[in-house]
C-alpha cells in the first residue's frame, strides 16, 4: 500500500492577489493550489489532468507546501489509478469543466483524494 498524500501551496503573487480582490471584493490573501500525491506520482489540474512533481509547483509557489496532509493507505495500482485519472479527465474534469473559481485545481484534487479507497477496500 502507498499513502495518499495531498500538499497545499500559495501560487497567490501579488499581482493575482490584488487582481482577485478586485474580482471577488474581498480581501485576497493568497490562493492555494494543490497536488496529490499518491507512490511517488503526483497529480493536479489545470485545464486538464496532469501528472507534476512537487518541486515544480513548489518553485512556482517560491517555496514549500503550506500544509501537507498524509490520508493514508490506498491499494489501487498503477493501471487502476490510470483508469481513474482517464475517467476523470474525460467526464468530470475536462477542458471545457475548468472554471478559475468554481471547478479548478482544488476540486479536482479534493475529488481524486475522495475516490482513492483506503487500505481494505472503503472508500
Amino acid at each position: 500500500a502507498r499513502d495518499v498524500v495531498v500538499r497545499v501551496f500559495d501560487i497567490g503573487t501579488p499581482g493575482l492577489c490584488k487582481t482577485l480582490s478586485l474580482i471577488t471584493q474581498k480581501d485576497v490573501l493568497w490562493f492555494p493550489k494543490m497536488t496529490v500525491s499518491l507512490g511517488g506520482r503526483t497529480w493536479s489540474y489545470d485545464g486538464e489532468v496532469e501528472r507534476t512533481v512537487p518541486q515544480i509547483v513548489e518553485n512556482a509557489a517560491g517555496g514549500p507546501p503550506l500544509l501537507t496532509l498524509n490520508l493514508g493507505p490506498a491499494e489501487l495500482s498503477d493501471g487502476e489509478i490510470d483508469a481513474l485519472l482517464d475517467e476523470m479527465g474525460s467526464t468530470d474534469y475536462t477542458p471545457a469543466e475548468y472554471d478559475f473559481f468554481y471547478r479548478n485545481c482544488n476540486h479536482f484534487c479534493t475529488d481524486l483524494a475522495d475516490r482513492l479507497p483506503p487500505r481494505g477496500g472503503g472508500g
